[in-house]
């Protein structure tokens, strides 16, 4: 068991605070020892039991000691006036630093099982204020941990938790790149939204879309304010459970023990993978949509017992003070900034430092219904892995081999050459030219010139010249010919552009693997037709069945992609996704691939990748991958 001086911020599914679920003490009197202070308020922690999975492909990781690190937090007090009002009319009153220790002390690999909480000192007006107030005022609590400078100006009494949660960060604490580094300040982390009902197999879907059964601020016990900072720490004194979550998407890589590429690729190595295709900001607060709940799939032909109700946890991971109702249970979806959009994300390779297979990298929630679940839109990993030994190569169209230069140069030759465009420009060329006396004949002579690029290219450039060989000999050809020439020039210019080279510079090649979240257990895709009168295309409405037609016409009554797909594919904050290559079929791209204005759905009646997930909250998803 993990042991902490102070937060046990964290484990899987990154929780600040849970809370007991003892009867409330009465109010306590302070002892010599416990002097008058000030206003004080007890932040209850508590990690999550390590409990059975309950999901095709859940399970509980705490990660690394970097991950866990806690540098700063900040309690945020935010209040409402009216009854029944909403968490988003809440105003903003106060922000005080938390004491926040961050020693770990333990074992690695354990999830938490420890209950703690410190007292923070609050002003004196805002304690009186939240002692006086009368039954319809709530309190809320709010922490962000490692703000990494993130938090920005909230204006007491005028800025509404609304307006404060619809506010981008743009750092999570680590590097959005190649080296993906956790930075001095440690992972931000803000509160996690929750449900009060449980989802699964076993649920009424009716109370899984009431906007209520949903929260993120946490209210505050106005009977806990106490006068001393002992006092405030006694067992059962504490005002708030306060649930957080890394901001932090983590991503690994790694190779199957049973990895076997296609021999043709001779000796293959993994050299390293990126990130690519993230969002640059994000809301400081995960957003769910209560309207999600009740989305279960009714296609589910890879599954003997399909999971239904996939975007709440059937089972609840700490108990709640007040126990006003059962739970909390975790949520496992977002709605982020660009989700029914277009997106414009960061999507390039960055330089050439490149993340080692089993190193992490750490990036930002990027989301999106199902009508932009598209290449262009979805988050992906570049994996670089040089192949043919390192040593340099050509492709040629008609030759499956991994050529050399002169080995090229001679393909390209012969595809020139039998081009039938060319075939023809050359016979009518040939009606021109003087008779020959059998055995002589024309012949075509197609010379190539091929240069060796300093760089993997997808286009090859080189010159092919034409000429007319009489025997051995290259043929003048006469001037009243000329048109003809010109017109078989023409021909070889356009057989020379249908005949595309590409050059793997030390034999490096790029394969891109988009991210999935729900994946195959929760979300399974099929090719073989299942959901529309047409056949699986290209997209999105063929592939998915968004805006299903069934005579022709948009029929939304029969559009059931969103209850089907919706999260198959996307990341999602404080989710590790643990991507495992299992094999490698095929030549890759010899250049880094660009997906800008890709609009591709994400699976393909073709697939040169097979995925699955598996879910550790951090959530690890593991993803096996063939390209």
């Amino acid at each position: 068991m993990k042991k902490f001086s102070f937060l046990a911020l964290a484990a899987a599914g990154m929780l600040l605070g849970a809370c007991s679920d003892k009867d409330e003490t009465a109010q306590q009197v302070a002892t010599p020892d416990e002097v008058a202070e000030g206003a004080y308020i007890g932040i209850s922690i508590q990690m999550p039991s390590t409990t059975a999975t309950t999901r095709a492909n859940e399970d509980f990781r705490d990660g690394t000691t970097d991950e866990w690190a806690v540098k700063d937090a900040n309690l945020m007090i935010f209040k409402t006036t009216t009854a029944g009002a909403s968490e988003d009319d809440a105003v903003f009153v106060a922000t005080y630093p938390m004491p926040v220790p961050a020693v770990l002390d333990g074992e690695a690999d354990n999830n938490v099982e420890a209950t703690i909480y410190k007292a923070t000192k609050i002003d004196n007006a805002v304690a009186a204020e939240i002692s006086s107030s009368d039954a319809n005022t709530k309190y809320y609590a709010y922490v962000i941990v490692n703000a990494n400078g993130q938090s920005g100006t909230l204006t007491p009494g005028t800025t509404t938790f609304g307006t404060f949660r619809d506010k981008q960060f743009n750092s999570i604490g680590a590097d959005i790149a190649a080296e993906c580094n956790i930075g001095d300040g440690g992972l931000l982390m803000t509160n996690a939204p929750v449900c009060k009902v449980a989802g699964g197999d076993a649920t009424n879907a009716t109370t899984l879309v009431e906007p209520s059964n949903y929260y993120t601020l946490v209210e505050i016990d106005k009977t806990k304010i106490f006068n001393s900072e002992a006092l405030a720490q006694r067992a059962g004194n504490q005002a708030a459970c306060v649930y957080v979550e890394r901001a932090a998407v983590k991503v690994t890589l790694s190779k199957a023990a049973d990895f076997s590429p296609a021999t043709e690729l001779g000796t293959v190595n993994i050299l390293g993978w990126q990130i690519i295709n993230y969002e640059p900001t994000y809301y400081n607060t995960r957003k769910v949509e209560a309207s999600w709940g009740d989305l279960a799939s009714d296609y589910t032909p890879a599954l003997a017992s399909p999971h239904l109700y996939r975007f709440v946890s059937p089972t609840a991971f700490a108990p709640q003070v007040p126990a006003a109702h059962t739970g909390p249970f975790r949520t496992y979806f977002a709605k982020d900034v660009q989700y029914n959009k277009e997106a414009t994300l960061s999507k390039t390779v960055a330089g050439d430092t490149w993340i080692a297979l089993g190193k992490s990298g750490y990036t930002t929630e990027n989301t999106f219904d199902v009508e932009h679940q598209t290449w262009k839109n979805t988050t992906q990993v570049t994996v670089k892995v040089s192949v043919n030994g390192g040593t340099g190569f050509f492709t040629v169209p008609g030759n499956d081999g991994l050529l050399n230069a002169a080995n090229a140069k001679t393909q390209l030759e012969t595809n020139i050459k039998s081009n039938l465009g060319v075939q023809s420009a050359f016979n009518a060329l040939v009606a021109k030219l003087p008779a020959l006396t059998a055995p002589e004949k024309y012949s075509l002579d197609v010379a190539v010139s091929i240069t060796e690029p300093t760089a993997g290219s997808e286009n090859v450039t080189y010159t092919a010249i034409v000429g007319v060989k009489k025997g051995t000999t290259v043929f003048d050809i006469p001037t009243d010919a000329n048109d003809e020439k010109t017109a078989l020039e023409a021909a070889v210019t356009t057989a020379k552009n249908a005949n595309v080279a590409k050059f793997y510079k030390d034999g490096v090649t790029y394969y891109n693997a988009r991210i999935q979240h729900f994946g195959e257990e929760e979300t399974p895709w099929s090719a073989t037709k299942p959901w529309t009168v047409v056949d699986p295309g290209t997209t999105v409405q063929q592939i998915y069945g968004f805006g299903q037609t069934t005579n022709g016409t948009v029929d939304e009554g029969s559009d059931n992609s969103a209850k089907r797909f919706l999260g198959r594919y996307g990341v999602v904050r404080d989710n590790w996704y643990d991507l495992t290559i299992d094999a490698i079929n095929e030549l890759g791209s010899a250049e880094p691939i660009n997906v800008s204005g890709n609009g591709t759905p994400d699976d393909q009646v073709k697939s040169y990748m097979s995925v699955h997930v598996h879910l550790i909250p951090w959530v690890l998803r593991t993803q096996h991958i063939s390209f």
